[in-house]
């Protein structure tokens, strides 16, 4: 009965995952620090990210949530692409270059589910709708030509592409951000 109360749980309220730049600075570390030594690490040109990608078991369905905040307290939604935070980036080209690339990938992943995989899933249907218009019962041993087998695999990959390859180049283009700004501080 245990096990099938977290199961169920467990598909209500799928996996979640976050991580949180800037990376060196951990909850023990937070926690020795006194306030003004915490003051200096996080500074107000710090921006701190917290990612989560919720999967719904025994669905092809993930959310993901992208958020940022300034303060590392009060966090704001980052946009699917990231657009929220693009003007914080405007003169750091590095960080914008990340980015770019972050809302490239995840638009090629958006291609490969919402086109291409369908795509395959009506050629596969065109194709079983000609080969029964064709032939009669009992029906001959045609190979099948195997789209939506090709539709499944396009469509895993870019579910991959779009909530997990695209994330860590909005990490990379926030940490650049903050080395940016911590450069500019030790000047």
């Amino acid at each position: 009965m245990t096990k099938c109360l977290l199961f169920i749980c467990f598909i209500f309220y799928g996996c979640f995952g976050f991580a949180q730049v800037p990376d060196t600075l951990t909850a023990d570390t937070a926690a020795s620090l006194s306030a003004a030594d915490f003051a200096k690490i996080i500074h107000k040109d710090t921006m701190c990210y917290r990612g989560r990608t919720m999967w719904f078991v025994l669905t092809p369905i993930f959310v993901t949530n992208n958020q940022y905040s300034l303060n590392c307290k009060d966090f704001k939604r980052a946009g699917i692409f990231g657009q929220k935070i693009r003007p914080l980036m405007n003169n750091i080209p590095l960080a914008q270059k990340d980015l770019n690339t972050h809302r490239n990938i995840k638009i090629l992943g958006l291609i490969q589910m919402l086109i291409i995989a369908p795509l395959f899933l009506k050629l596969q249907i065109d194709w079983q709708a000609n080969y029964n218009q064709m032939y009669k019962p009992p029906y001959p041993q045609v190979s099948d030509p195997g789209y939506i087998f090709w539709g499944m695999g396009i469509l895993t990959t870019g579910s991959i592409t779009y909530h997990f390859i695209s994330r860590p180049f909005l990490k990379r283009a926030i940490k650049k951000r903050n080395e940016y700004y911590s450069a500019l501080l030790r000047e």
